[in-house]
């Protein structure tokens, strides 16, 4: 199976797994031109549709952590590699969106991903 293939069908899980909002459910919500401006909110597109991670969201506003962890990740990486899924060495193997509640590791983690790999 080639990779882009692979690729295609963890997104699928993902939109299947994840609920995530459509940009057309997003631009109902109250806020969210504000939100997605500011950077505190990401989308990634997926077989032609843009998805908000529902993940990033607590109590119908953004997760405080989110922005700052945007804020912390290289500005090279992808919107899907920026999107908190994969499981991650720093954070004891478990992805960060599982750990939006511990910001202090979120972003630690994240600060790692600024750095150069050597070897």
């Amino acid at each position: 199976m080639g990779a882009i293939r692979y690729n295609d069908l963890l997104r699928d899980r993902f939109v299947a797994e994840t609920a995530p909002l459509t940009g057309i459910q997003m631009s109902e919500l109250s806020g969210y031109g504000v939100w997605e401006k500011s950077n505190a909110i990401f989308s990634v597109v997926h077989r032609g549709v843009e998805y908000y991670p529902s993940f990033q969201f607590l109590d119908g506003k953004p997760h405080p952590t989110i922005k700052k962890v945007l804020k912390a990740l290289p500005n090279t990486m992808s919107p899907w590699q920026r999107a908190f899924l994969s499981s991650n060495g720093w954070l004891d193997d478990r992805a960060p969106a599982e750990m939006l509640n511990n910001p202090t590791a979120v972003l630690a983690a994240a600060g790692h991903e600024r750095q150069e790999v050597v070897g």
